[in-house]
């Protein structure tokens, strides 16, 4: 959330919490900056009718795939997507769409599952393999779908790639910050 109310400092409009889910970004925000136009976008209906639960008409709602927006070119001050985009059907077309609606100097702030470090690399590997799964199981009785999870995120591009694909969509990486030894990367990108 710092990061998102210092990229959308000095910019006027809208934040758009792309694949936003149950709204946990996009509140988090609203009691950061109440004055803030906030719409949650996601392709799914269930997903926002959570967000819209707890959110209630503090946020707006917005039903669409990241890949078609239904937003006017360069309408948006700023996006948030945070691990959303290694679901997506078209990765590159979604941050060209996030490209489009923002507005020049609105930012993207991205958060998503990268590539560790290599030093840690083969303790986090077995981790995922293992451990992720197996607790996915004991906890939430669905060891298929935390199983999808490590395996999505081993399917992802590292950290080098999303950025030379950001500035593919015409968007400038300003900053670049690693988490957990490269397991989450938090990329700022500016349109120019």
């Amino acid at each position: 959330v710092r990061q998102t109310l210092a990229a959308l400092r000095g910019q006027e409009g809208p934040l758009v919490d792309l694949a936003g889910g149950t709204g946990d970004i996009a509140l988090a925000v609203r009691r950061a900056d109440p004055a803030r136009r906030i719409i949650v976008a996601d392709a799914s209906a269930g997903m926002l009718e959570v967000a819209r639960a707890r959110g209630g008409a503090g946020l707006e709602y917005l039903h669409a795939p990241a890949e078609a927006l239904p937003l006017a070119d360069g309408s948006v001050a700023g996006v948030t997507l945070a691990f959303g985009l290694r679901n997506m059907t078209d990765p590159a077309g979604a941050l060209r769409e996030v490209a489009r609606v923002l507005r020049p100097g609105g930012s993207l702030i991205l958060l998503e599952f990268s590539r560790p470090q290599a030093w840690f690399a083969p303790f986090y590997g077995l981790h995922a393999r293992f451990v992720i799964p197996a607790l996915g199981a004991m906890i939430a009785r669905d060891k298929r779908a935390y199983t999808y999870l490590v395996e999505s995120i081993r399917r992802f591009p590292e950290a080098g790639a999303i950025a030379r694909e950001l500035d593919r969509a015409g968007l400038r990486v300003t900053s670049a910050r690693p988490f957990v030894f490269g397991v989450a990367m938090l990329h700022v990108a500016v349109r120019a």
